[in-house]
């Protein structure tokens, strides 16, 4: 008896020596490597399994594998196989006292994350498109995620987030080169738009899935923050001022005008509105007497022309229609108009 315990113990003894585990964390991956050379991948992700290339797919396609219990992973025999372990840098986001903070991490790391995650990168004195070329920085949002370990690790160039992001930011520089500030702001919160003009390209489909086993999500590219040089800060926040500006006298003189014709006519402004609506040589007169009036009323006033010479004469004409339509829902009351007297506006 005495002697069937003792060799249990000492199975078991030799078995714990000799026979290597590992605890992998729910969304990793670890490389195994037999001296120095890789062996195999092992993973813990509900509902994914590694296929017989070490791509990450879901169950449902390739079949449920046996497992030990929990993240519990059989790695090999000591001292031949071991974790393989390399120096990881990245950047990412952290809240600090309720503020987004841009953190720089190096570890060394045994697993590699094959969830998605989100990765940070930015660059700067990205020039827009000739002949505005207005440098600016840019910071960029990537969604990714590792579908093949093995290449991620041993495929990729070292550290492949570092070599993607690089990768990508080249590519992004292109893609302002192509744009006007408008154009980048305008899709900055529309990954989508981001997508379809860069998600196919051979760097996200073709290098980065295909050779190194990662994947850009679609829709997984998003602009975070742009910020113009501090000289063209100031230019903008003019610029929109004296649109807001140019805005206030659009809808000052677009009731002056109404109220003009109507009485010229004996009409209603109600009525007036009303023809302007159906009526194009009627919408010409009335947006011929409002850009006149402006132009009288900025040559009084001194100087002041350019806040509404800076949107152009299309952009004034949209914005007097505008003003049109905005004053057509205003309901009775009073507008105040500058100039050599007050006029009561009553609004039909």
């Amino acid at each position: 008896m005495f002697g069937l315990v003792f060799g249990t113990i000492l199975g078991v003894a030799i078995f714990l020596l000799f026979f290597r585990f590992t605890i992998v964390i729910e969304g990793t991956a670890k490389a195994v490597v037999r001296l120095g050379s890789f062996k195999k991948v092992v993973m813990a992700w509900r509902d994914y399994e590694l296929d017989e290339e070490w791509n990450v797919r879901p169950v449902e396609e390739i079949g449920k594998r046996l497992h030990l219990p929990g993240g519990l992973r059989f790695i090999g025999f000591w001292p031949i196989d071991s974790v393989y372990k390399y120096k990881f840098r990245w950047q990412g986001i952290e809240i600090v006292q309720g503020r987004e903070k841009i953190e720089f991490r190096e570890k060394i790391l045994d697993y590699i994350l094959v969830k998605p995650d989100v990765y940070w990168t930015k660059i700067e004195a990205a020039e827009t498109a000739p002949p505005e070329r207005i440098p600016l920085d840019i910071e960029f949002l990537i969604t990714a995620r590792v579908l093949n370990p093995y290449k991620a690790l041993f495929k990729a160039p070292p550290n492949w987030l570092e070599n993607v992001l690089s990768r990508l930011n080249a590519l992004f520089r292109d893609w302002v080169a192509t744009k006007n500030l408008d154009d980048i702001l305008a899709v900055r919160k529309e990954p989508k738009r981001i997508w379809e003009e860069l998600g196919k390209s051979d760097l996200i489909q073709k290098t980065f899935k295909e050779e190194w086993g990662i994947l850009i999500e679609e829709n997984g590219i998003q602009i975070r923050d742009v910020k113009l040089p501090p000289a063209y800060a100031e230019a903008a926040a003019r610029e929109k001022q004296m649109e807001l500006e140019a805005k206030g006298i659009a809808a000052e003189t677009v009731g002056a005008v109404i109220e003009m014709m109507a009485r010229a006519r004996g009409k209603e402004p109600k009525e007036i509105t009303e023809e302007i609506d159906r009526d194009l040589e009627m919408r010409k007169e009335f947006l011929k007497l409002a850009q006149d009036l402006i132009v009288r009323k900025m040559g009084i006033e001194g100087g002041a022309y350019v806040d509404i010479r800076v949107i152009g004469a299309e952009g004034l004409e949209r914005m007097l229609l505008n003003a049109l339509a905005a004053w057509k829902r205003m309901p009775r009351g009073r507008v105040k108009t500058k100039g050599r007297r007050q006029e009561e506006l009553r609004f039909r």
